[in-house]
């Protein structure tokens, strides 16, 4: 910023002029976007005014200029770029972490406004990143980059909730095995064993057909060890994904029977199951419940069209996508090794009931 431009905002700090702070700042960003530099000047200013904001916890005035710069980048069509990102992702952490503060301070408004503020500087920089993607993924979920860095935002200021959340569209598989690893499992070991928070993890990526990602996500976190494994829900995950990218629906049905019991530790993996049925194998039994997934990822990606079939998983081993039957008879699963069965194979239930499951992933 140039020394008019600071000498103004320092008479407005000076003197607690928070509503002329504020449009001085909206006029000077506005015109920014006019620049050859724009990106850096807008930069510039709204890290200035965030600072300057938050500092005197005036969260309407940062949520103001947060938000606007958020749109300016989809309105200029401004490109992709790292540093934008680590601005919005930083502004919505800084959100995230001012509304814990005014939780724990019994403040019930200003956290409400705070954590809706979050949802909306997502969803907006979301849309600006889908605006400029290239690829059908990131169209549908936005920049794979963007929630990387949001990922290890969250982190940051101790939100793992939400940093797990953007990990699983993200594109940085050993960071999110890392996080699991150290970070979530610490917080939630009393509560839940391992081998199913990094199961659920990789599940929920499947429900999101993002193939690759889901078995680079478990090769990075069961590193150095391999198949077979100590722990049966392991075994399952791994051979999971072969039936899936062979699309064996025989298979899928005799492996989910195989492994009731361990599968039954967790009764959010009969939804994922479902769902994971549905996309990958062309299940379509009106039994059959999602299990609360139709809603799973809505706070973060809007209302969108539910897409039937998955594609991320496909390769030459893929065979031409079977007529969608109603239900699936187990057959002889002759790739399990002696001993690796969890338990005897059993049909499975008729009905499943509906599990919901509510996630906050903005």
């Amino acid at each position: 910023m140039d020394a008019a431009t600071l000498s103004r905002l320092e008479e407005f700090e000076k003197d607690k002029k928070f509503y002329d702070a504020l449009q001085f700042y909206r006029t000077k960003v506005t015109r920014s976007f006019r620049l050859k530099s724009a990106n850096e000047v807008a930069i510039s200013l709204v890290t200035h005014a965030l600072n300057f904001f938050f500092r005197e916890k005036q969260y309407q005035c940062a949520i103001d200029i947060a938000t606007q710069y958020a749109e300016c980048l989809s309105k200029n069509n401004v490109d992709l770029n790292h540093a934008a990102f680590e601005l919005l992702a930083d502004s919505v952490a800084k959100f995230a972490n001012f509304a814990e503060i005014e939780n724990e301070a019994g403040n019930t408004q200003p956290e409400q406004l705070l954590n809706t503020a979050r949802c909306k500087c997502v969803d907006l920089a979301i849309q600006w990143t889908k605006q400029k993607s290239t690829t059908p993924q990131e169209k549908k979920y936005g920049s794979a980059a963007f929630h990387t860095v949001l990922a290890k935002k969250f982190i940051a200021v101790d939100h793992l909730e939400l940093a797990k959340n953007h990990f699983l569209l993200s594109d940085d598989s050993k960071s999110f095995a890392k996080f699991l690893h150290q970070e979530y499992e610490k917080d939630n070991i009393k509560k839940v064993d391992s081998d199913i928070i990094i199961v659920e993890a990789v599940l929920q990526t499947l429900c999101l057909d993002r193939f690759p990602f889901a078995v680079a996500l478990f090769k990075d976190y069961v590193k150095p060890n391999k198949y077979p494994f100590e722990k049966p829900l392991f075994n399952f995950q791994h051979i999971l994904f072969d039936v899936i990218e062979t699309e064996n629906q025989p298979q899928y049905s005799e492996l989910t029977a195989s492994y009731q019991t361990e599968l039954k530790r967790c009764y959010a993996f009969i939804g994922y199951l479902t769902r994971i049925g549905k996309l990958y194998f062309g299940i379509r039994d009106n039994q059959c419940m999602s299990g609360g997934l139709g809603n799973l990822f809505s706070g973060l990606l809007g209302a969108q069209k539910e897409e039937e079939t998955a594609t991320s998983h496909i390769t030459s081993r893929t065979p031409s996508r079977q007529k969608a039957t109603t239900s699936a008879q187990p057959s002889p699963f002759g790739a399990f090794p002696p001993g690796m069965m969890a338990s005897a194979p059993a049909p499975l239930p008729k009905k499943i009931q509906k599990v919901e499951v509510e996630e906050d992933l903005d």
